[in-house]
Parts: C-alpha cells; structure tokens; sequence
C-alpha cells in the first residue's frame, strides 16, 4: 500500500506518515486511535510493567496527558511521572 492510500485511510498527512516511518517525528496521540485501527493492532509489545500499560491506555484513548489525568483526578505531570 502506497504511503498515499495509507494517508488517506488514517484522515493524515502523507508527509507526517513518511516522518513516522523515517522515526523523524513520533504520532500524536490524537492519531493514535486512527493508527491502531489502521493496523488493526497495539504495535508494540504489551509490557508487564504499569507505566507502558498506562501510555498504552492513553494512546488507544488518544487521550493528551492532560485529559488522561483529569479522567482519573489527576493531571498531566503526574500522568507523565506514571508513564517513566
């Protein structure tokens, strides 16, 4: 599949896709929801460890740091402390 089509499936940029996959640029994570449909899968492993389960969370949600924590009480530094 052409970077093109794959752009149009995923509503992005075909430019912001080639810097995704060059590892210029990392996906916001207002995409990621768009992303994961797209492959259809989490594409990287699922960890045994709280803070990659939480930043995975946060990706299927395409949830920013900021309304992560707000949903769970909290706010965004201390989502960003959960995360490391």
């Amino acid at each position: 599949m052409s970077v093109v089509a794959a752009a149009r499936l995923m509503a992005a940029d075909p430019s912001v896709i080639r810097k995704w996959e060059n590892e210029h640029r990392d996906p916001s994570v207002e995409v990621w929801p768009r992303i994961l449909k797209f492959l259809g899968f989490y594409p990287y492993p699922i960890a045994g460890n709280i803070s990659a389960q939480v930043l995975m969370l946060r990706r299927i949600e395409g949830a920013s740091t900021t309304r992560f924590g707000r949903h769970f009480g909290s706010n965004a530094t201390t989502v960003k402390r959960w995360e490391t």
